[in-house]
């Protein structure tokens, strides 16, 4: 996992006086899709009443979906309107999901589609839960924000054998996959749907056309 210890600070918040600042890292678990570098990315935050439910109980005023984006470095800047702590000096907590989708605001669901893999950053869903039972008082000025893979990864290593003497052209698939699914954003849960097909790998043919490496986001 990788930290940062910055913090950056909008005027305009959306809940209370006191701005929140946030710095997110993504943990490293090889049994789902890789990576954990940050480019120029964008999230969205919730941030709930303690021990509520987000599906029962919705965010608190002004803090349902908000975007957020960081340069790369982790370190998270509001688009506009920020999330602020609530005045009375209540507990919060913080929900949170990359790649942003404006959509899920009303649904509070995040259709997954990794029928293409053109862009794997595009469909690496990311998600975070980790802080909880906050406040203006308790904060230390920055709220962590931990994200997990939410997708698994299937990398494929491929050299050329005997009677092969070039791997251009080279295409490989999957069947029996499921391409489509949703996230609830309330508990985590990822449920497949639609019919399985197959998902074709994003392929690279190395130098001399003698080796390539192929690769496929799925849905577990």
């Amino acid at each position: 996992a990788i930290g940062f210890s910055s913090c950056a600070e909008s005027d305009d918040a959306a809940s209370g006086s006191t701005t929140i600042n946030f710095v997110g890292s993504i943990t490293s678990n090889t049994t789902r899709a890789s990576g954990t570098v940050w480019g120029e990315d964008e999230i969205g935050i919730f941030m709930t009443a303690t021990g509520t439910d987000l599906e029962v109980d919705g965010a608190l005023s002004g803090a349902a979906n908000i975007l957020y984006k960081t340069s790369g470095n982790g370190i998270f800047t509001a688009v506009g309107n920020s999330i602020g702590f609530p005045e009375d000096n209540s507990a919060v907590d913080f929900i949170s999901y990359y790649p942003y989708n404006a959509d899920v605001t009303s649904t509070l669901t995040y259709d997954v589609n990794v029928s293409s893999q053109t862009s794997q950053s595009a469909i690496d869903l990311l998600y975070s839960n980790n802080a909880t039972n906050q406040n203006k008082s308790s904060n230390t000025g920055v709220t962590s924000l931990t994200f997990k893979h939410q997708l698994a990864k299937v990398e494929l290593q491929i050299s050329a054998g005997s009677g092969v003497s070039s791997l251009t052209g080279l295409a490989v698939e999957m069947s029996g996959l499921h391409s489509a699914a949703t996230f609830k954003l309330a508990d985590g849960s990822l449920t497949p749907t639609g019919s399985a097909g197959s998902i074709e790998f994003l392929t690279e043919v190395k130098a001399g056309n003698t080796t390539a490496v192929c690769e496929a986001i799925i849905i577990p």
